[in-house]
């Protein structure tokens, strides 16, 4: 089987499930706040040792994410993307996730566990748009 390498642009800390965001009172659990402070400052590191990579923060248009998970990691990966984008956001790297046109996410032997990879990009407008005879 012949497996591509991932090349992202953001490699952080696995966020926690969407279960364990907020406390009884929807106040951010103690473990969310962890990995927020945690993951926040691998963002600032990636930025500055980069010398600054490209935000979608220009407005606000539609973008896609692509996640890639541990391929060994048995957590439900869909409960844990809600954590990953309100992230982006907070670090003004994306828009808000209501822009969010699309988002794909898979499993990858080349993703250390503890991590996850991400890849982000706006898209045209047009592609935005259903064509003329749908």
């Amino acid at each position: 089987m012949s497996r591509e390498y991932i090349k992202p642009l953001l490699v952080l800390p696995i966020p926690p499930s969407t279960n364990m965001l907020h406390t009884k009172g929807m106040r951010r659990s103690p473990k969310y706040k962890s990995w927020l402070a945690h993951a926040g400052l691998v963002v600032q590191e990636r930025f500055s040792r980069s010398g600054g990579f490209k935000k979608l923060r220009d407005g606000d248009s539609w973008y896609c994410t692509e996640i890639y998970w541990p391929a060994d990691d048995p957590a439900d990966a869909d409960n844990r993307t809600k954590a990953l984008h309100d992230l982006l956001h907070s670090m003004q790297i994306t828009p808000d996730d209501k822009w969010l046109w699309g988002s794909s996410q898979s499993r990858s032997w080349y993703v250390k566990a503890g991590t996850c990879a991400v890849k982000f990009w706006t898209i045209d407008e047009a592609e935005t748009k259903a064509p003329p005879d749908a």
